[in-house]
């Protein structure tokens, strides 16, 4: 009987944890919202119910990922290398973000000719 239900168990959990896989992929794009609306209506059942209905296939079609429009630029660099940037701009409040972006701004306007 264990095993019988264990088997049971096994083949009707598989569609689920391949849909609970899919709502956490390694690039974390989708939203909390998707996820909630994607299970909005489920409603809850009783095991015996579904042990008595044959197996049926599980499908669910996740949303379309939104393209990514921006992405993060991140180093590290010596404070030195920092203060010298700054120096030179005569800038001293300038943060490493600020220099990090004059730095990308400057290389596209010379070498990538806008």
């Amino acid at each position: 009987m264990y095993i019988r239900a264990r088997g049971l168990i096994t083949a009707m959990s598989k569609p689920i944890l391949s849909f609970l896989n899919s709502q956490y992929p390694s690039d974390q794009e989708i939203e909390v919202a998707d996820i909630r609306d994607a299970v909005d209506g489920v409603q809850p059942v009783s095991f015996r119910e579904i042990a008595s209905k044959p197996p049926t296939g599980f499908s669910y079609t996740p949303p379309k990922r939104k393209e990514k429009k921006t992405e993060w630029i991140r180093f590290n660099t010596s404070v030195s290398t920092l203060d010298k940037v700054r120096k030179h701009l005569r800038r001293p409040h300038l943060s490493p973000s600020e220099i990090g972006k004059l730095t990308l701004s400057h290389y596209v306007k010379t070498e990538c000719g806008e």
